[in-house]
């Protein structure tokens, strides 16, 4: 019994751009407020959307209608192991309220890591700032003529960010940039797959980099306000991942993929095992279609990477 883990569910709501955090029952040991999201642990036999439903419900006074799980994780906490499930809430009926005295906050996403948040929460936080879906380009000839003919499947998969692939092609890029920005404003994020000489922080929001160009670096090779992406296989890429300060990194291949036939897939079970030693949010990448995103978020990821995953023969 010692060894079980406590199954929790755990609630982010968000409204006009904040999220919800809730007033902790206990202080910590220097006396200080702390700051959680709302939920708690599963009663015998309850399922963990059951839980998500009837702890809010509890501790706010609303109804949840709709709910997406985002990531699961395990954590230990004063020598107790839990197995934490989060959830982002899309809808809910009633207003909140702290039906069991506590404080309640709507603040920033972007204010959560200078506040005094409950630990197993914290690892949540990134995650919030990230997508649960990136699209990469394939290698084609034209590029920009394929975008121009697909743009609209960013719209279709709800892409949050898109990694380029074509280093040499400066002035098409920018005009790729404004072509998405135009059909996406904010919502989807440019990346691009290039050495760190070509980089133009003022064109892309940040730098992706394959494990053969990141392992050259000894430390983070863009400012924070870019990001930063790393292609993983194994551990010790995963390590040296963290030693630059990814703000996440890509597993892969979990599944066989047609871009690295050879490469043998890890599958789920191992590719879990793995993300687990990252401080980062990780993406399941690697031969995986969009059927494939429940089972990643389930394992712990992020969400899922992909090239045929999203294009579909689209550039063919």
């Amino acid at each position: 019994m010692g060894s079980q883990r406590i199954k929790v569910s755990i609630g982010i709501l968000k409204k006009n751009g904040l999220v919800l955090i809730s007033e902790a029952k206990k202080k910590d040991d220097n006396g200080k407020l702390i700051w959680e999201f709302p939920g708690g642990k599963a009663e015998i036999k309850e399922l963990p959307e059951q839980t998500l439903c009837r702890e809010l419900h509890e501790e706010l006074g609303i109804r949840v209608k709709q709910f997406l799980l985002i990531k699961k994780y395990n954590a230990s906490f004063n020598r107790q192991k839990f197995e934490l499930s989060f959830f982002l809430v899309h809808e809910w009926v009633g207003a909140c309220v702290g039906s069991e005295g506590q404080n309640l906050k709507w603040v920033p996403t972007t204010m959560l890591n200078s506040l005094n948040m409950h630990r197993p929460n914290k690892k949540i936080i990134a995650s919030l700032t990230l997508p649960n879906k990136i699209m990469i380009t394939p290698f084609v000839e034209n590029i920009h003529g394929v975008l121009l003919k697909s743009i609209n499947i960013l719209n279709i998969y709800d892409i949050g960010i898109l990694q380029l692939r074509y280093p040499k092609l400066n002035r098409k890029n920018k005009s790729i940039c404004e072509l998405v920005k135009k059909i996406r404003g904010n919502r989807t994020k440019i990346m691009i797959n290039v050495g760190t000489d070509e980089f133009n922080e003022n064109l892309f929001d940040g730098l992706h980099l394959p494990f053969s160009k990141a392992k050259k670096f000894s430390k983070r090779p863009v400012k924070k306000d870019c990001l930063l992406s790393i292609s993983c296989h194994n551990s010790e890429e995963i390590e040296h991942a963290n030693n630059l300060e990814a703000d996440f990194i890509y597993l892969s291949p979990i599944k066989n993929s047609s871009s690295h036939p050879d490469n043998k897939p890890m599958g789920w079970t191992k590719g879990g095992k793995l993300l687990s030693l990252s401080r980062q949010p990780v993406y399941a990448l690697g031969g995986l279609s969009i059927t494939d995103l429940p089972e990643a978020l389930n394992q712990g990821f992020q969400g899922i990477a992909g090239i045929s995953t999203f294009w579909n023969g689209r550039y063919n």
